[in-house]
């Protein structure tokens, strides 16, 4: 049996569980399933953590459907299945620390105009499984959907060449981080870990 909890990290309570077989658990769609049963009054009061088993782009899609700020831990720009691995020529990647704001459409459409643009769009294949991407379009009356991302590379304990995705007005990761993964004090400045806001 696998346990995926959905937790409030401030009061520790669950607020969700979805139990799964233990041999082909599926962590994103348990996500995507306690998203769903997620409806507070005031979604943008709230923050949505998780580490890199589930960057996927309709994970993001889905907590920006539904006006929720969220943070993820991502893969570095070098490995080819990161999130980050489509803009890595913007990131610089071999600084000890940075702050890069990347701006992009991303669109269900490739006409040659977007494809040659590839710095104002980023086409999201039909055939992939991003029905809450789809779903944004629907909203927005449109085949456009504007997301900013801001990339940090910033110094935490212990961590190496890790990543988060953080709501755009966020500036404390560190806090983050630790609320995310349980810690209370302040530890030494050891480790790297990459972070990516959009």
């Amino acid at each position: 049996m696998h346990l995926n909890g959905f937790v409030d990290v401030i009061s520790k309570a669950f607020l969700d569980v979805v139990i799964q077989p233990g041999q082909q658990p599926d962590e994103r769609e348990a996500l995507h399933s306690m998203l769903d049963h997620f409806t507070p009054d005031d979604p943008q009061k709230y923050i949505i953590t998780a580490d890199r088993g589930y960057e996927f782009y309709d994970l993001l899609f889905h907590c920006e459907l539904k006006n929720l700020g969220y943070v993820f831990r991502v893969k570095s720009p070098s490995f080819p299945k990161s999130i980050l691995s489509y803009y890595a020529s913007e990131l610089p990647d071999d600084l000890e620390e940075f702050d890069v704001t990347i701006k992009r459409f991303f669109t269900d459409k490739a006409t040659n105009i977007m494809k040659s643009q590839s710095d104002v769009y980023r086409y999201i294949n039909p055939s992939k499984n991003t029905p809450h991407f789809y779903e944004l379009l629907r909203k927005n009356h449109s085949h456009l959907y504007f997301l900013q991302f801001r990339v940090v590379k910033i110094k935490t304990a212990g961590i190496s060449k890790t990543g988060n995705l953080f709501p755009p007005d966020s500036v404390q990761f560190r806090h983050f981080y630790r609320k995310r993964s349980g810690r209370r004090k302040p530890e030494k400045e050891t480790g790297w870990q990459q972070q990516v806001s959009l």
